[in-house]
């Protein structure tokens, strides 16, 4: 084209996702805007979803369903000079979020006899506590029963650590 008419203060973005990625967000959702050539991140929300899916082939050769999701930047235009039509960014979307989620490291959770269980120390003594956990990401799992919050659990556990166990924490003597 020899010319593109638009109004540059009235951009959007449109990423691609996993359709099992999109089905997790609702319009609304806030997004940071990172690596777009400006010096700050970027704000935007969840305008919409693309209510159908598109075969994509992977950079790995894999199909793959994906589909448009389109987010309204909502830093100011004057804030990200320079950015314009056509333009790569990378997008931080906030999923689900909430204040004051009691929450355990991924590296404490083990399996027990089909339910999710950490171990708690209390006085040099471990115990096997079995909880329930709700959404996790891949550092933390969010705890809905089961653990008190300030209750010490035991990171990494080995298969040989048992209810009852005297521990030493790391820096005693």
């Amino acid at each position: 084209p020899l010319l593109r008419i638009g109004d540059p203060s009235q951009l959007e973005i449109v990423a691609a996702l996993l359709s099992s990625d999109a089905v997790r967000l609702q319009p609304g959702v806030d997004a940071v805007v990172e690596r777009w050539g400006g010096p700050d991140a970027l704000s935007a929300n969840l305008n919409r979803i693309s209510p159908a899916a598109e075969t994509k082939v992977s950079a790995l050769g894999i199909d793959e369903q994906r589909l448009d999701a389109i987010f309204d930047i909502t830093t100011p235009a004057s804030e990200r000079d320079g950015l314009g039509d056509g333009f790569a960014v990378f997008l931080r979307i906030t999923e689900w979020q909430t204040e004051d989620a009691l929450q355990v490291p991924l590296s404490a959770l083990f399996k027990s006899n089909g339910d999710w269980a950490v171990f708690t120390a209390s006085d040099g003594i471990v115990t096997a506590q079995t909880i329930r956990i709700g959404r996790q990401n891949t550092q933390f799992a969010e705890v809905l029963e089961g653990l008190e919050p300030g209750a010490r659990v035991v990171t990494h556990p080995n298969d040989q650590l048992t209810s009852g166990a005297e521990i030493i924490a790391r820096g005693s003597s």
